[in-house]
């Protein structure tokens, strides 16, 4: 259950999502998704003292059944103002697993469930982007893309290679199909990507087309 919140926090299009159909305050978006990556990471990386709250305090229920367990998180505590009641997000489905006769039952999420990360899909946007500024001469280097942008020097250099990636790839980022573990953060630390598009697959986690 513990893994199923913490996915869902660091799910920025879910939770934004979440708290739109929710009519929360739209500026205070950014702060709640940042507050939300920040009680995700304190689960699963540091103390949740640093944080001020754990992961579980968003479970609002918890409905089971003979094949499911489903959780309904509360947001209301991503937000810069208190809200005056839940803010409830869509349910987190989840599947019962028995590990063999008399032994412990296992949660598993649904997997199929399509997690859109928007920052992900703009990782990959900009690098098409600046690519195409290349090669259609509407600039002339990286660095001058890295000024225009204003980013940290060898920021764009490092993304730039993301423009290669092999189509199924970024067919399953765009559509949201993209391993848990495949973050933003994860792509942008990939030391050299490599043109082959099995090679790729094989360092992102992603099954062969």
């Amino acid at each position: 259950m513990r893994e199923a919140v913490i996915l869902r926090l660091v799910d920025r299009a879910w939770i934004a999502d979440a708290l739109t159909a929710a009519n929360a305050d739209p500026d205070g978006l950014d702060s709640a998704l940042v507050r939300a990556e920040d009680i995700a990471a304190s689960g699963t990386h540091r103390s949740e003292v640093e944080c001020g709250l754990p992961v579980e305090a968003f479970v609002h229920r918890i409905d089971l059944d003979e094949v499911a367990l489903t959780i309904t998180l509360d947001l209301a505590s991503l937000l810069a103002r208190a809200a005056s009641g839940p803010v409830l997000a869509p349910a987190v489905p989840m599947s019962l697993r028995r590990n063999g006769r008399n032994r412990p039952i296992f949660l598993e999420t649904n997997s199929s469930v399509p997690r859109r990360d928007a920052e992900l899909i703009a990782l990959v946007a900009d690098a098409r982007r600046w690519i195409d500024d290349l090669m259609q001469g509407r600039a002339k280097t990286v660095a001058e893309i890295t000024e225009r942008e204003g980013l940290r020097p060898r920021a764009v250099s490092r993304i730039l290679p993301l423009a290669l990636l092999a189509p199924d790839i970024a067919a399953a980022i765009l559509e949201g199909r993209q391993p848990a573990d495949l973050t933003a953060r994860r792509l942008r630390e990939v030391p050299e990507l490599p043109l082959d598009w099995s090679e790729q697959r094989g360092i992102l986690s992603l099954p062969s087309a």
